[in-house]
């Protein structure tokens, strides 16, 4: 059932919200708004096949001694997701470009959108250590839907060796570690996000990069292409070495203007002087005149203090979380101190207003395990925020390291007055494991076509190879309707599992 804590005082700086933690199957933060909002929660989800059901994607690029697969999990009115609707792609297979090595990381980012405008959703697959170009330096393949789901036939591998992009392969650039897509242009085709977070910048190493690509009926091509990196005019803040720029993407409207923004984290940033505080870059818009805005802790109305090591930026979400109709961005800091506790995590809001991010205006706030809004207590080690779930009037904080029952690293979500972790409710069964990193990745959608909002959350470090669990309707009043485990042992599910395969490390 879904269980309403007390409405709890706001955080400070916040204004406009009730914080009402529900536990969602013991999983999720739900934000009420203060004032009324449109009823019922937006179906988020892709679906590549148009059949009305969210199809669930599961990366696991541990497979095949790092090489990667990709699980495409079809949804279905009534049921959701099944095994006997499940497609496997990896490189060099089924007409999928590119040849399978080991250590590629196929299936390590994923990101969904229509590139070709043709009314069905369309998959792009992150492999930042593929060969595509000669050296590690990362690729990302494009898988097109139709009526008949994903297919191959059309395939694009892109790297910084394809005509057309800027730069040129090198080792350890991770081309392709964070993808997201939407609408950068304006045109109505949805655009494509690829950060490339290990890319040298004039000689400064691991300074970071995103390339954007253009979608149109064709689908991605490079008319129009940008590289984007902080010695760029518009952009914000100085390029150095291990910035990380591009380590994580999200994209959405956070002025309200129609047209959505680009957020970029960049969790090696020096701020203040203190290395790896990090940083988030908001471009706007992405494809045209960039006109950058740099968010760190401590700048005019962001509480807090820049930390060394506390990464910011790791994590990166834009949605509506209060309801007012204007996206707002949350960070996570997940090697942040807490009550003097190293690597605890928080995570950063800041509340969108017409006139953009407005941490005076609108709100800021801090999030940690020591907050009076979350549960549980800041431990040493935990990386809240290493993950976060950011959709319409949802919020959760994904902790993967936590420890639970003497389980090192089981991981756990933080919730309302207590941290409920895989196992700790009747709606995600089995038991918390060692290493088992619960929470390490989310995705929602409306998998089973009800009308509800679905959620898929991951265990992948547990012992079978990686979990994925998909429960639905939590956030419905009455409370969860069931629940879905997948592995790839279960019947149906293609492949073979085994110990390192980090089955569900990325979702979508």
């Amino acid at each position: 059932m879904l269980k309403q804590a007390p409405v709890r005082a706001e955080p400070a700086g916040v204004r406009g919200l009730t914080w009402a933690w529900g536990i969602a199957a013991g999983l999720v933060l739900t934000v009420a708004p203060s004032s009324a909002a449109p009823a019922g929660l937006p179906i988020a989800g892709y679906d590549f096949d148009g059949d009305g059901a969210a199809d669930a994607v599961i990366g696991a690029p541990g497979d095949l001694a790092g090489a990667g697969v990709v699980h495409v999990i079809y949804g279905a009115a009534g049921s959701g997701p099944t095994g006997a609707r499940d497609q496997l792609w990896q490189q060099g297979h089924d007409g999928v470009p590119g040849l399978a090595a080991a250590g590629d990381g196929f299936g390590a980012a994923l990101s969904g959108g229509d590139l070709d405008g043709d009314g069905y959703d369309d998959l792009a697959i992150g492999a930042p250590a593929d060969r595509a170009g000669g050296v590690p330096g990362g690729s990302v393949t494009v898988l097109y839907g139709a009526a008949t789901g994903l297919s191959a036939t059309r395939a694009q591998q892109w790297s910084q060796a394809s005509a057309g992009i800027a730069g040129a392969p090198a080792d350890g650039d991770r081309f392709g570690a964070a993808l997201v897509a939407g609408d950068l242009d304006g045109d109505g085709d949805d655009d494509l996000a690829i950060g490339v977070p290990g890319d040298a910048v004039n000689a400064h190493p691991r300074a970071g990069t995103v390339h954007v690509l253009a979608g149109g009926a064709a689908g991605l091509g490079t008319s129009g292409a940008r590289q984007w990196h902080q010695d760029r005019s518009a952009i914000p803040g100085t390029t150095a070495h291990d910035d990380e720029f591009g380590a994580a993407l999200a994209i959405g409207d956070v002025d309200d203007d129609g047209d959505d923004e680009l957020g970029i984290g960049a969790p090696g940033d020096r701020i203040d002087g203190r290395e790896s505080a990090g940083s988030v870059t908001i471009l706007s818009p992405a494809l045209g005149s960039a006109i950058g805005a740099l968010w760190h802790l401590n700048r005019a109305g962001v509480p807090g203090v820049p930390e060394a090591g506390a990464g910011l930026g790791a994590s990166v979400a834009i949605a509506d979380i209060d309801g007012d109709g204007i996206d707002d961005l949350v960070a996570g800091a997940p090697g942040a101190t807490v009550s003097g506790r190293a690597g605890a995590g928080r995570a950063l809001l800041v509340m969108g207003t017409v006139t953009g991010l407005d941490p005076l205006g609108g709100g800021a706030a801090i999030f940690d395990q020591d907050t009076g809004a979350i549960g549980g207590t800041a431990e040493e080690g935990d990386h809240l925020g290493a993950a976060l779930l950011a959709d319409d009037l949802v919020l959760a904080f994904g902790v993967p390291d936590e420890d639970v029952g003497g389980r090192r690293d089981a991981g756990a979500v933080s919730g309302s007055d207590s941290i409920t972790v895989r196992g700790g409710a009747p709606e995600v069964p089995g038991l918390p494991g060692r290493d088992d990193r619960f929470a390490a990745a989310f995705a929602t959608g409306d998998y089973d076509a009800d009308g509800e909002l679905d959620l898929i959350a991951a265990a992948p470090g547990a012992v079978v190879g990686g979990l994925v669990y998909v429960i639905f309707d939590p956030f419905d009043a009455a409370g969860a309707s069931g629940a879905l485990v997948f592995h790839q042992n279960t019947p149906g599910i293609r492949g073979e599992a085994s110990a390192g395969d980090a089955f569900g490390s990325a979702l979508l």
